[in-house]
């Protein structure tokens, strides 16, 4: 059984496109994992070899960050994500 849902961390979520599954529970997101590492090595690599995913001991945290450099309306230097679907 997993654990409920989390409550939203971020309040840009949904619109920034810098998280793709926060609306999953811990163990829904480590399964997710796996299963975008199976079908990435699907041909190459027996779905049965692909270990689980390891539980980070913390979480509320990013281990991976796309950051964009840009203008903004007023010339000015901006950093940010991308806008989910963009």
């Amino acid at each position: 059984m997993s654990a409920p849902t989390p409550a939203p961390f971020c309040r840009h979520l949904g619109t920034c496109g810098g998280c793709d599954s926060p609306h999953l529970s811990y163990d829904d997101q480590l399964r997710r994992k796996r299963a975008l590492v199976e079908t990435a090595l699907d041909g190459l690599v027996p779905a049965s070899r692909v270990a689980p995913c390891i539980p980070s001991p913390q979480t509320g945290f990013r281990g991976k960050v796309h950051f964009v450099f840009t203008d903004d309306r007023r010339g000015r230097l901006a950093l940010g994500h991308y806008a989910r679907g963009s």
